[in-house]
């Protein structure tokens, strides 16, 4: 066990993905105050959600280490993440009427 994961990034690897998450994070909360008048809502709302895909991306690789699974751990992984982006197209349509009202 201990053999398979000698090849994962060093500390400070993870410090500059922590950083990057910060600012993400940073720039979603700067998106939801800057530019709720300038564009409309659900332009926000779907910048959020994609910076929020990009972050649980980031995690799931780096600090779940899905990054060095076998392939059906990722074949797995990958199609929960397919079914999300399926859903959201799905639900998308009634989101944005909703916001129309």
């Amino acid at each position: 066990m201990q053999a398979e994961h000698q090849d994962h990034l060093s500390v400070a690897f993870y410090v500059k993905i922590y950083v990057l998450l910060l600012i993400l994070t940073g720039a979603s909360v700067a998106f939801s105050f800057l530019l709720r008048d300038v564009v409309s809502a659900s332009v926000v709302v779907g910048l959020i959600l994609v910076l929020s895909t990009v972050k649980a991306l980031l995690i799931a690789l780096f600090y779940m280490h899905l990054r060095y699974e076998k392939i059906p751990v990722r074949v797995w992984a990958y199609s929960a993440i397919v079914i999300f982006i399926i859903l959201f197209i799905l639900v998308l349509p009634d989101g944005i009427v909703n916001l129309k009202r």
